[in-house]
């Protein structure tokens, strides 16, 4: 009796083919890049937003977020609704304006139902705009280049960002 050990090659393309299939069918299910760059820049306007609620609940004062979508930036400020007063991010030291142009250049802010495109918090980290107080949630939509949008949700009175 003869015993082979090994593979024949019918076998080994057989497996060959098979671990092709499977490669490619992860490869046509993993999400572009334009998508993590859209989760990113959600992701980091969540995190200024409740940075900036975090600041005036600490610092007992009004601090505030400006957002500019005709030139797709904001900037956070001290004071009540005092724009000029724009703060140091204390993540990183340097002037906290955000322009995606620079950090996420194919995402824009595409609109927000912010009261004069302001979003303030005073020193009990309460949500308002230019008008007052909100009274319902308001929303910060951003898209990338595909045309594919995410909303950033604020909840009124709690300050809650999803």
């Amino acid at each position: 009796m003869i015993h082979k050990n090994g593979f024949t090659l019918i076998e080994l393309i057989v497996g060959i083919v098979l671990i092709s299939i499977l490669a490619l069918g992860a490869v046509m299910t993993m999400p572009k890049p334009a998508t993590f760059r859209l989760a990113s820049a959600k992701a980091r306007l969540e995190q200024d937003i409740r940075l900036v609620q975090t600041l005036a609940l600490n610092r007992q004062t009004g601090y505030g977020l400006r957002f500019e979508p005709a030139i797709e930036q904001y900037s956070a400020y001290q004071g009540n609704l005092n724009y000029a007063n724009i703060i140091t991010n204390p993540a990183d030291g340097r002037t906290f304006i955000v322009s995606y142009a620079s950090v996420f250049p194919t995402i824009q802010i595409v609109s927000t139902s912010l009261g004069g495109g302001v979003l303030q918090f005073n020193r009990k980290g309460i949500p308002a705009d230019t008008v007052g107080t909100l009274n319902v949630q308001q929303t910060i939509v951003l898209s990338d280049a595909d045309g594919k949008t995410v909303t950033v949700t604020v909840l009124p009175r709690t300050g809650l960002v999803r």
